[in-house]
């Protein structure tokens, strides 16, 4: 297996696509959860 190098700016790329996978993953800011559930809903989970 060959042995490869890994720079600063590749690590600074992953963070940026992590936060911004988990920033979608969260939701956009300011969007209120819901507090209830249609039954419809609960059967999509």
């Amino acid at each position: 297996m060959a042995a490869e190098i890994i720079t600063k700016e590749d690590l600074n790329e992953f963070r940026e696509r992590l936060l911004d996978d988990i920033k979608s993953l969260l939701g956009k800011p300011g969007e209120e959860p819901k507090k209830w559930l249609k039954s419809a809903e609960l059967h999509q989970h």
